[in-house]
């Protein structure tokens, strides 16, 4: 059995091996199709290190066991976030956010983090969240079709906005989607071309993304938690009184951030979340395909905790099957 030994420092040894492209674009096509089949594909070719190209930049790939074993332990010498996430830290306007920090810094912005993400802070609201679910539902048109994935990911948004940072951003929310998800595009995946920076719908939705922030924040300022929970902008605020690590500028990023993370990365259970909500919403007796047994435990007592844990994780293999396999779901005569 063979491992790979890491020595720092120049060396005489060659270049890792290079993924054919194309001209000019190199693997940036292949790239902005299946990033992950992608890399999956080279590690298989070439081992746990090579590079590949992406219109006229060349980036060296290090992947599985040998991979995690050097990260684990040479980050602190060898890696570090904050150029690779300069991009996204200048479009936020911010000096130093969790993704762009490294070492101690990083630690301390994930501790003031920590509460405001946490399961407990959701369950206590959970609610709320019952009633967002409700109110989006009963305001779908009875007829109407939609699409499940951008719809879904408008509740989820709504969601996280009223537990994390205290405001649904209803309006605000796709202007939230395109302004970092076009910046990740563009900055960090090298996805997109520069130029879409420049465009009127990028610099429109960034500018609305930053009304929304400054009077999340505008509002935790004139709203301290007395007669309310602490959440993670009251924590990042009273970080950025003390000075250690964060500034008022440094706020944008906590104030966006779990707005887009979620509903910017929908998963299956996150679906069915919502798929489960619909089935149980639908007209008394109506039957449920492959019995999503515990759909109807909620429909009796959404708070029983067989029920919430359905809802909250349950998966689609498990669930009803979407009509057609479209990536539509029927909820009395409307289609998700």
């Amino acid at each position: 059995m063979t491992s790979t030994t890491w020595k720092s420092g120049p060396t005489q040894a060659p270049l890792p091996p290079l993924m054919p492209g194309l001209p000019v674009v190199g693997n940036a096509l292949t790239l902005s199709q299946n990033v992950s089949q992608f890399l999956l594909k080279g590690y298989h070719r070439y081992g746990p290190i090579f590079r590949i190209r992406a219109l006229g930049d060349t980036y060296t790939v290090i992947a599985g066991t040998d991979a995690n074993l050097f990260f684990s332990r040479e980050k602190g010498e060898h890696l570090r976030s904050k150029e690779f996430w300069a991009g996204i830290d200048q479009e936020m306007k911010a000096n130093i956010t969790v993704i762009s920090s490294d070492g101690p810094d990083h630690s301390e912005l994930r501790q003031i983090s920590k509460r405001g993400y946490s399961r407990s802070l959701y369950e206590s609201h959970f609610p709320e969240v019952l009633e967002i679910n409700r109110r989006m539902i009963d305001a779908w048109p009875v007829g109407e079709s939609r699409a499940v994935v951008p719809w879904v990911q408008s509740v989820v948004i709504e969601q996280l906005g009223q537990v994390i940072v205290g405001t649904a951003p209803g309006d605000y929310g796709k202007d939230i989607y395109n302004f970092i998800r076009t910046a990740l595009l563009v900055l960090i995946t090298r996805q997109r071309p520069g130029f879409l920076l420049r465009m009127p719908a990028y610099k429109n939705a960034r500018r609305r993304s930053f009304e929304l922030a400054t009077s999340i924040v505008d509002y935790h300022i004139a709203n301290p938690p007395v007669d309310r929970l602490p959440n993670l902008i009251d924590d990042a605020l009273a970080a950025a009184q003390e000075g250690n690590v964060l500034s008022e500028q440094d706020l944008v990023p906590f104030a966006l951030g779990p707005l887009y993370r979620r509903a910017g990365h929908l998963g299956q259970h996150d679906c069915l979340h919502v798929v489960c909500h619909l089935q149980a919403s639908r007209a008394a007796g109506r039957r449920s395909r492959r019995g999503c047994r515990a759909v109807r435990r909620w429909r009796a007592d959404p708070w029983q905790p067989a029920a919430r844990r359905c809802v909250a994780s349950h998966r689609v293999g498990d669930a009803a099957p979407l009509p057609h396999h479209t990536g539509r779901a029927a909820h009395r005569d409307r289609a998700v």
